[in-house]
């Protein structure tokens, strides 16, 4: 009897009990922590926290807002007439930061390295854009030299703002410092024949940028640069490293094949020290 009344009081709970899930959050979803009691009947359809945030700001006449996923994967993809669509129909598309790291559409397709997207961006944007930075500093130039060192975007980039060569990342170095530090030659040596040296190639940019080429064992580079701007031989670097270009050439025995080469670099070091007492 007892085990029949124990069974009829554990069903009327059961039959009493919501089915499961209908009015319960699954664990860390934005609506389970600190959240007040709603009613599910009345409440309409909910979409990610990131719609939510999108849905308290001012909306511009005529923008679509929520584009910036969909953007990001039809860059990703390199589907040039998806992300066209959502350019025509977003107006603020073209310049807007589509990801966390405040990139736009232009420096993600020259980070990729799809050409043809570059291009057709690049028709459709003013030069100025061009120097537009992310959160780390680059532009999309810097970028490309960062990720693939594709020489025909550089090309294409260069050519539409080639002020773009003159402007750092974070951490003091120019696009052609960047593209040869990540032993992309072809890319920087082309760079380097179009970056103006008395702009951008002084100070803590010149000496980083001779401390990367004495590094690759490019001496040639290296000693046209110092022809240009001998006192960068005395330049620290003013970020991690504190090595100045001539106390990286004082470990270069190693490195030099034959006498000839470290008499010449001390003929040079010794005319530098001269001309600077």
């Amino acid at each position: 009897m007892s085990t029949l009344q124990g069974a009829l009081e554990r069903s009327s709970a059961e039959d009493s009990d919501p089915p499961e899930g209908l009015h319960r959050r699954s664990p860390g979803s934005p609506l389970a922590i600190g959240e007040q009691p709603r009613d599910t009947e009345s409440e309409e359809p909910r979409d990610t926290d990131v719609k939510e945030l999108r849905d308290t700001e001012i909306e511009e006449p005529g923008e679509k807002r929520g584009f910036e996923e969909e953007l990001n994967q039809a860059i990703f993809f390199n589907n040039w007439r998806k992300a066209k669509e959502i350019l025509d129909e977003n107006p603020n598309a073209l310049t807007a930061r589509i990801d966390s790291e405040r990139k736009t559409a232009l420096h993600l397709v020259a980070q990729y390295g799809y050409i043809t997207m570059v291009e057709e961006l690049l028709s459709l944007l003013p030069p100025k854009f061009l120097e537009t930075r992310d959160s780390e500093g680059f532009t999309a130039l810097g970028l490309a030299c960062w990720y693939n060192g594709n020489t025909h975007i550089a090309k294409c980039l260069v050519n539409k703002n080639s002020r773009i060569l003159a402007i750092p990342n974070k951490r003091d170095e120019l696009p052609v410092t960047v593209a040869f530090a990540n032993n992309f030659q072809e890319m920087g040596r082309y760079l380097y024949s179009v970056t103006p040296f008395d702009e951008c190639l002084k100070g803590c940019p010149g000496s980083k940028l001779i401390c990367h080429f004495l590094q690759a064992q490019r001496f040639d580079i290296a000693l046209n640069l110092l022809q240009h701007h001998e006192e960068l031989l005395f330049v620290h670097e003013d970020f991690f490293e504190t090595v100045a270009p001539i106390c990286l050439i004082a470990t270069l025995n190693t490195v030099i094949l034959s006498p000839s080469e470290l008499t010449f670099w001390k003929r040079w070091i010794y005319n530098c020290q001269y001309q600077n007492t």
